[in-house]
């Protein structure tokens, strides 16, 4: 006998997949598969909490380390700090110090929390073992794992607040609580509180709700309008800061412009699609029968269509028609969480159960195995500030050795500043965090004209008395081999002394001539 499902609603009564028995083999199926969905929490999220924090981090270091007062002026200031994130991580790196594991903990909370919410989001549009297999999914993800669970930004807690806006949303639709209503309204007014690119989900709950409207009627016009009037009200002190503050600019754009080949790879990740792949050859090979039987409502097809979609496409087409160049996974984010459901459904609708598990177990092993190509505690950024900082601080000489520093954020590909730069600017974010000694020099972002005459300049001025000097270099090959072909013609000689996960750090000799 097969136990029913408790607290079905109207939207997917007749379409859910057949209830989980209540025995012993479905009881230890559902615990196995928690287990996996388990393991990339423990290897993708919680293994790298205490890595060196990459570049974006270190911005938010910097606008906090000082307290919440001094954290709300730098958010204004510095472009890309979102001033709700910033005053909530300054509160905290107050209370509990600045390690790396302490500034990632309010990301990693949040996507456990939203984590939680698509459990709850898939047993609510399907049934349990539905929504333990998204999770499984939804952890075992890299784009999740790296720019959200573990990355002191605030794009996990905005996807906390995508879930739980989304099962809000179902909920009311299914249900007509006010609660829910009103559960729905705040949380989706808080979405672009922590980012504003993920208001790319308000066209999926538009979308969502007039089709709920014009094709099953389970919602009356006056109430979509209410609910959107609601969030406008509580978004009124975002749209002005927005508007006449702190508009986007296009010179804090570093990406290029995505083309259509692109677009196509971005629905899915190709980690994922090479383990369902291998997933199924290998089900071909052990089990004779397999079957799968796909039954779901128009409403949740059109719901998890749209999501998937519409966050993609939408930054698609502002990096294409405007100077924004926003098309990276960390701004649709969002459609990963459609693709998490998706996928859990489909794997949910093959048979036998033990099918379940091994395509599964194929998701979570290729994940762990195929992620950052590095050491689990190592950073999925590839970037270790931390190691090159003690590498400076072991072949210094005396606190005037020159010490040249490609920070790499896009704000320095024009240069506004003189070659002694004051160590507290932004533009030297990572020595808030990693301090280098010597006489710091802060190199351009790339190289041009101007670049050429700011050598020149600092040829001149500071490297004609020394004899040796260091240059720490973010990623970059093309720039690290201009320095090294220009200084060998001003009479230097580089030797790499450090190259910890992407941050190069070179030391440079005068050559002596003997006649």
């Amino acid at each position: 006998m097969h136990a029913p499902i408790p607290n079905l609603g109207p939207l997917d009564k007749a379409v859910r997949p057949e209830a989980v028995p209540a025995d012993a083999g479905a009881i230890t199926r559902l615990r196995v598969l928690m287990a996996l969905a388990s393991l990339p929490v423990l290897c993708l999220w919680i293994a790298p909490m205490g890595s060196s924090l990459w570049l974006d981090e270190l911005t938010t270091f910097w606008s906090v380390y000082k307290g919440v007062l001094p954290s709300i002026a730098r958010s204004q200031f510095w472009p890309g700090q979102n001033t709700a994130y910033t005053v909530l991580v300054a509160a905290i790196v107050h209370l509990m110090g600045t390690s790396e594991i302490v500034l990632r903990l309010p990301s990693l909370f949040a996507v456990l929390l939203a984590a939680w919410l698509l459990f709850r989001l898939g047993e609510c549009l399907f049934d349990r073992e539905t929504g333990i297999l998204a999770v499984v999914v939804f952890t075992s993800l890299h784009p999740v794992a790296k720019e959200a669970a573990t990355n002191a930004r605030p794009y996990g807690i905005a996807l906390f607040f995508v879930v739980g806006s989304m099962l809000q949303l179902v909920r009311w639709l299914d249900t007509q609580r006010l609660r829910n209503m009103a559960g729905f309204i705040v949380t989706c007014a808080a979405i672009p509180y922590f980012h504003l690119l993920f208001t790319t989900t308000y066209l999926i709950f538009c979308a969502y709700g007039i089709y709920v409207w014009r094709a099953e009627r389970r919602i009356r016009i006056k109430q979509l309008v209410l609910a959107a009037a609601a969030v406008m009200f509580l978004l009124t002190p975002l749209l002005w800061y927005v508007l006449f503050i702190s508009r986007p600019s296009a010179e804090s754009s570093w990406a290029g412009t995505p083309d259509f080949q692109i677009l196509l790879s971005s629905f899915i990740p190709n980690i994922l699609a090479a383990t369902l792949l291998l997933g199924g050859i290998s089900a071909f090979f052990v089990y004779r029968r397999t079957g799968a039987a796909f039954q779901i409502s128009r409403s949740t097809a059109f719901l998890l269509g749209s999501w998937l979609i519409l966050p993609v496409i939408t930054t698609f087409v502002v990096a294409r028609a405007t100077p924004l160049k926003v098309f990276v996974p960390r701004y649709y984010l969002p459609a990963f969480v459609a693709l998490a459901l998706i996928v859990g459904y489909g794997i949910r609708m093959l048979s036998p159960a033990r099918l379940r598990l091994l395509m599964a177990g194929f998701v979570v092993g290729g994940s762990i195995v195929s992620y950052a190509g590095y050491h689990l505690t190592v950073s999925p950024h590839r970037e270790d500030w931390r190691m090159a900082a003690k590498v400076v601080r072991s072949k210094i000489v005396s606190p005037t050795t020159p010490v040249l520093l490609r920070v790499g954020l896009i704000e320095t590909q024009k240069i506004r500043w003189d070659p002694i730069i004051d160590r507290d600017s932004p533009l030297l974010c990572p020595l808030s965090k990693y301090p280098m000694p010597g006489q710091i020099i802060l190199l351009p972002y790339r190289v041009d004209a101007g670049t050429i005459q700011y050598m020149q300049q600092i040829s001149s001025q500071i490297l004609a008395t020394n004899e040796t000097f260091l240059l720490v270099s973010r990623k970059d090959e093309e720039f690290i081999a201009w320095m090294r072909g220009w200084f060998l013609g001003q009479g230097f000689e580089s030797s790499e002394v450090g190259r910890d996960q992407g941050v190069t750090v070179l030391l440079y000799h005068r050559v002596s001539h003997q006649r």
